[in-house]
């Protein structure tokens, strides 16, 4: 059976800086039509839109990265491989009791 490409690029939200930029000066817009509509690059309620829409962009990575992780086909992280690993085993040999698998975790971590 041939192995599936695996697009390692996951992004579920589809949001970068430029479109939460745009989102939200569309949404000054239509909130605040008579309150702000300075949208020129040299004011400051542009600078506190971009560094709203920079924070949005760093949580949308993070997020992403969160769920690639959560993930057994597209983890890269080696503890959370480790991780993905010991839940498959615990499945596979659950005859095992856990008070032995939880004292042997212990003591390793020290």
């Amino acid at each position: 059976m041939p192995v599936k490409d695996i697009k390692k690029e996951v992004r579920y939200l589809n949001k970068d800086f430029a479109t939460f930029r745009n989102d939200l000066i569309e949404f000054s817009k239509v909130y605040f039509p008579d309150t702000y509509r300075d949208f020129n690059e040299t004011s400051p309620g542009m600078m506190l839109i971009e560094m709203s829409a920079y924070v949005g962009d760093v949580l949308s990575f993070y997020i992403d990265q969160q769920y690639k992780e959560m993930l057994l086909p597209l983890a890269e992280e080696s503890k959370t491989l480790v991780i993905h690993n010991l839940r498959i085993w615990l499945i596979l040999f659950s005859s095992i009791p856990l008070f032995w698998f939880t004292i042997k975790l212990a003591i390793s971590a020290r």
